[in-house]
């Protein structure tokens, strides 16, 4: 179960390889949220999703009272999350329950990693 309060935070898809191994910048290449290759819009959710080579960045506003259950489940149809991804919390609070029961709510400022232990 993920539920939030506040408005918006951001959700990256796939792995940041630079991040794992040293890397050599050869090209510098920019995307904004304000013109995003895609927009989806779940119930209390509108996510702008840009892509850039190796990865996906999306930014989520979810209205007060979201829950991924109520929300996302029923368009994607699994009792949970099954994307791998890193979040951003811009404002508000969002809370995370894995699989197994585990639960933690992120505040402001703060970045998430539930795929890794």
């Amino acid at each position: 179960m993920i539920t939030a309060s506040g408005s918006a935070g951001l959700l990256q898809s796939g792995r940041m390889p630079w991040a794992e191994a040293p890397m050599n910048v050869t090209k510098l290449e920019s995307k904004s949220h304000n013109n995003p290759d895609e927009v989806r819009s779940p119930a209390k959710t509108r996510v702008e999703i840009v892509r850039l080579p190796g990865f996906t960045l999306g930014r989520l506003n979810m209205q007060p009272g979201w829950k991924w259950s109520e929300c996302v489940k029923p368009v994607v149809k699994t009792d949970s999350c099954q994307v791998s991804h890193v979040g951003y919390v811009v404002s508000g609070t969002i809370t995370v329950r894995m699989n197994d029961g585990t639960e933690k709510t992120f505040t402001e400022g703060v970045l998430h990693d539930p795929a890794r232990p």
